[in-house]
């Protein structure tokens, strides 16, 4: 990647690759389709690409892939507010680009291609963990007339008990808020289950 830049190297650029060593690197003057900014890296590289303003540099952001981690480094706290809501990023950072992948208390992860899922920590936990739903229904609750109604063939006598549950209508189940005739709809009693 460094030896095809179009930037300009104003510190480091030494590798060894039988040493799998590269120097601290700043490369300056880099554009949108340097070989630097073809792919993550992860490495001590740094390219700088000029802009002229904040904004074209929120629009140069968010004009390509989300990034794994995106640093604002400035002491004012509506700077650092104003990049933090006008991008996205697995993670934002003020003014600190090292401890953060060692933190366990915040979640370390990307977003889109640069990654799903969080690790470190209670996170990691979270993330490498599947929470499997189980339900052990007891045989009486298919009794008629407590909840027989669920099989087929339903009678014209099942259809309280339906009303009851789910609320006026055959089916009518609970509508998102927001969407025509949820302001409106009767709920029935398993509703506050969100059914």
């Amino acid at each position: 990647m460094l030896d095809k830049t179009d930037g300009k190297i104003v510190l480091g650029g030494e590798c060894v690759r039988e040493e799998l060593f590269i120097a601290p690197t700043i490369v300056k003057d880099c554009t949108g389709d340097d070989s630097l900014l073809s792919d993550e890296i992860f490495g001590p590289i740094l390219p700088i690409v000029p802009v002229d303003s904040t904004e074209e540099a929120l629009a140069f952001v968010n004009s390509r892939e989300h990034p794994l981690a995106l640093m604002a480094f400035s002491n004012d706290p509506k700077y650092r507010e104003h990049i933090f809501n006008n991008t996205q990023s697995g993670s934002c950072l003020a003014n600190e680009c090292l401890f953060h992948a060692g933190c366990f208390v915040i979640p370390f992860g990307g977003v889109g291609t640069s990654g799903y899922g969080k690790s470190l920590g209670y996170y990691g936990f979270e993330t490498f963990s599947h929470q499997r739903a189980t339900l052990d229904s007891p045989g009486w609750l298919d009794l008629q007339p407590l909840t027989g109604f669920k099989y087929a063939p339903l009678k014209s006598s099942d259809m309280p008990f339906i009303k009851f549950f789910w609320g006026e209508g055959p089916v009518n189940l609970p509508r998102a808020p927001g969407t025509p005739g949820a302001e409106t709809q009767k709920k029935g009693w398993l509703s506050i289950f969100g059914l």
